[in-house]
């Protein structure tokens, strides 16, 4: 049992120390835009440096070619499988092909005055495939929180929930789209949104603490072709659960039931007595002591081979030897005849009688 235990508690600490170093994250570095995107290391990235013979290219591409002229024609610098339900996606543009009154919005340091451009862009935009949603902030009270504009971009197959900024002469888009439904799930909203609060710009337009990310002006213009409860909320609680927080909560509950396993069974060898079975015990002299009280109520002598002998110090007890059995000897003449007889014979000789 000892060794079982030791097993157990072996276990936990290699699933403390061990897993959580492997779902440690990486830093993924693009110059273009001077940003760079944290993501869990188990994640599945691509980018326009992914060597040809990276096994993973043929998970979601025909082959490194294929891939490579993808990203050039979509100005795509990296795409992530978080898992098989989502891609996402960083795509960079120069500044000026961004519309003008994206720039004026993401650009204006004044709250006030960005939430009244931001409005107006809603009242005044075409109709069309791309709905405007609300002004966000990535890290609400962080040393990195920057200013995106949601937009929703609708194509046959599915839509896409893009994210946009401005970064010194560059226009950011990071997308989220599905790979198997038609939009993305409250959850993938979720991880899309992490991976926002991930990103680190070296010239980005950070936004104060005192401001929220309370949507602006989304309710002016909901979107005619799908329910307005299809517009994303904001992050969920389960959506910040990622792969490293579920298998860090299963490692500690592990950790808790291996201790509290070993804590039983240590318990359990060292359990005192029960109160019945201490009574019995301090009872069991009362009966001993009972059992040998004779009936007048004197105490039982003790047998010979437990009593003591007693004996006067220095005083030798001398024990008597046991005695010697005596022959028995014959009379000395016959009965019958009167012939002597010797002391060992039997008959007599004489007259041959029996000697008694």
């Amino acid at each position: 049992m000892k060794k079982a235990l030791a097993v157990l508690m072996a276990l936990c600490v290699v699933f403390c120390f061990c897993m959580p170093l492997s779902a440690m994250d990486m830093t993924h570095r693009i110059e273009e835009a001077g940003m760079d995107v944290t993501l869990p290391e188990d994640w599945v990235v691509y980018t326009r440096d992914t060597p040809a013979n990276d096994p993973n290219i043929e998970i979601y591409y025909v082959g490194h070619a294929e891939m490579i002229a993808y990203m050039e024609k979509y100005d795509v610098y990296m795409e992530v499988l978080p898992d098989s339900e989502m891609m996402v996606g960083v795509k960079i543009w120069s500044v000026d092909r961004l519309g003008t009154d994206f720039r004026n919005v993401l650009s204006t340091e004044d709250k006030a005055e960005r939430d009244r451009l931001f409005n107006d862009m809603i009242i005044n935009a075409p109709a069309g495939d791309v709905t405007l949603l609300e002004l966000y902030e990535s890290n609400v009270g962080g040393d990195n929180n920057y200013l995106y504009l949601k937009n929703e971009v609708r194509t046959e197959s599915y839509i896409v929930e893009q994210y946009v900024a401005v970064v010194g002469d560059k226009a950011v888009f990071v997308y989220g789209m599905p790979t198997d439904t038609y939009r993305l799930d409250a959850f993938n909203q979720g991880v899309l949104k992490q991976i926002l609060k991930d990103i680190r710009y070296d010239n980005g337009t950070l936004i104060g603490a005192t401001q929220s990310n309370k949507p602006i002006g989304g309710t002016d213009q909901p979107d005619q072709s799908t329910p307005s409860s299809s517009v994303a909320p904001s992050a969920p609680s389960k959506g910040t659960m990622d792969v490293r927080t579920i298998v860090l909560i299963a490692l500690g509950a592990l950790v808790l039931a291996g201790v509290a396993v070993a804590g039983v069974l240590l318990l359990r060898k060292k359990k005192p007595k029960s109160g019945m079975q201490e009574a019995a015990n301090r009872a069991q002299p009362r009966v001993d002591a009972a059992t040998s009280v004779q009936n007048n109520g004197a105490p039982a002598p003790m047998t010979p081979a437990l009593q003591p002998v007693q004996q006067p110090v220095g005083q030798t007890t001398t024990v008597p030897a046991a005695p010697v059995q005596q022959e028995v000897r014959r009379k000395a003449f016959c009965g019958q005849c009167g012939e002597k007889l010797s002391e060992t014979t039997k008959f007599c000789g004489n007259c041959g009688a029996k000697v008694e």
